[in-house]
């Protein structure tokens, strides 16, 4: 017997749920998770609905981007960001979560599908280092 993928489910559950009723959405929820326990995949419940948000986000054309500060950014610069964000991918709407890592000292790093562009200070001073020590 073939065994069920967590992108199979993943992919399952958005079928299911996409043109459902929500008066039907309970019933829908129920039997899923009946099948997760007969599948004995009820302990990846958070990488199956990780899966789900690849695949809705997909569907409805939304990127997700994180984004690394060193330090505490305020709204209005993340906007900002988020406008050329969705200059830079047409037709595409921009979820950035943010986070904090002050080991990158400064700049930014953007996260998303399987693209990291890290404009950050760490990098270009690990760079820099590298650079120094290949050199003859």
């Amino acid at each position: 017997m073939k065994k069920i993928t967590i992108t199979q489910l993943a992919q399952l559950l958005h079928d299911l749920t996409f043109d459902a009723k929500e008066s039907d959405l309970d019933l829908i929820m129920e039997k899923f998770l009946q099948l997760l326990r007969k599948e004995k995949k009820t302990g990846m419940i958070r990488e199956i609905i990780n899966a789900y948000i690849v695949i809705y986000n997909k569907r409805n054309g939304i990127k997700r981007i994180l984004t690394t500060f060193a330090h505490k950014v305020d709204e209005n610069m993340l906007e900002n960001i988020g406008l050329v964000l969705e200059k830079e991918f047409k037709e595409t709407k921009i979820e950035i979560r943010k986070r904090l890592d002050p080991t990158i000292l400064g700049g930014i790093i953007f996260r998303y599908e399987d693209t990291i562009i890290d404009a950050s200070v760490k990098n270009k001073i690990d760079t820099i280092h590298s650079a120094f020590l290949s050199a003859p």
